[in-house]
């Protein structure tokens, strides 16, 4: 008897689960959900299709959204009178306020020998060693007076080569010109060197140029002990030269005197024996 009650109420169990699931309120998510049914309308011969069913979206949690940059290439005015001024940098110009200008010559210059003189421009961290030969003395010149120029030497007590330099252009870790001195003959003692340094705004250093002169260096052309030999020797045989000359001069003049008086005896001797 229990088995049969077990079994009857097994099947309307089931039976009823397969009722409900048949039902179009199984389907729905939403159990408040009631069938669409088409309306009709009577001036119209198809009725309306029933709405679709959409599966429900799941809400999708918000999100903060920021708009995208856009450059504004519209036209803008510039402030002209606040706006920040622009300077151009001039690479010619030298980024030091003066340049030294450097004159050097030798001490002392033998008689017959010759000597050097060097001119040197630059940014005075960048000058040369000391070369205890030389004599020198400074100067300086504004860095911005121009970038090219020529060196003249004025030694009058000297033959000077070159006469004048090619034109140079000027660097700021320096530029020399070195120029050969060779005393004049006779011309000896403390000596004055100088030069002029002339200043062009163009690499062939030619039309208007800026004239600037170095400090003068006194160079003094001395006889060393040979050389005082020599001179000492070229003076006793220009003077043993003199006194022999006039010597055989002398020696000439007695020879002739004495032939034209004996001959003058000859001439008396034989008219008296006439």
């Amino acid at each position: 008897m229990k088995t049969r009650l077990f079994l009857l109420l097994f099947i309307a169990t089931w039976a009823l689960f397969c009722i409900y699931s048949c039902s179009p309120k199984a389907y729905s998510p939403n159990p408040d959900w009631e069938d669409e049914v088409a309306v009709v309308d009577d001036d119209m011969d198809e009725a309306e299709p029933p709405m679709e069913w959409k599966e429900p979206v799941e809400a999708v949690p918000s999100k903060k959204w920021t708009t995208p940059h856009v450059k504004d290439e519209s036209p803008t005015e510039i402030d002209t009178e606040n706006a920040p001024k622009t300077t151009t940098k001039n690479d010619n110009k030298p980024s030091f306020d003066n340049y030294e200008v450097m004159l050097e010559a030798s001490k002392k210059i033998p008689v017959k020998k010759t000597g050097n003189m060097v001119v040197w421009i630059g940014d005075p961290k960048y000058k040369p060693a000391i070369d205890t030969n030389m004599v020198r003395d400074t100067r300086l010149i504004p860095a911005d007076i121009c970038q090219y120029a020529i060196i003249t030497p004025i030694a009058p007590n000297f033959d000077v080569e070159p006469k004048v330099s090619k034109p140079i252009k000027i660097h700021p870790s320096g530029i020399s010109e070195t120029f050969t001195l060779t005393p004049i003959k006779g011309k000896r003692g403390d000596l004055k060197v100088q030069a002029k340094i002339e200043f062009f705004d163009n690499e062939n250093c030619i039309g208007t140029s800026i004239s600037k002169t170095t400090a003068i260096l006194t160079v003094k052309v001395r006889l060393t002990g040979i050389d005082l030999l020599r001179e000492l020797w070229d003076i006793l045989w220009d003077k043993f030269i003199i006194l022999y000359a006039a010597i055989l001069g002398v020696l000439s003049y007695i020879a002739i005197r004495f032939i034209k008086r004996k001959a003058k005896i000859e001439d008396e001797g034989v008219g008296k024996l006439n």
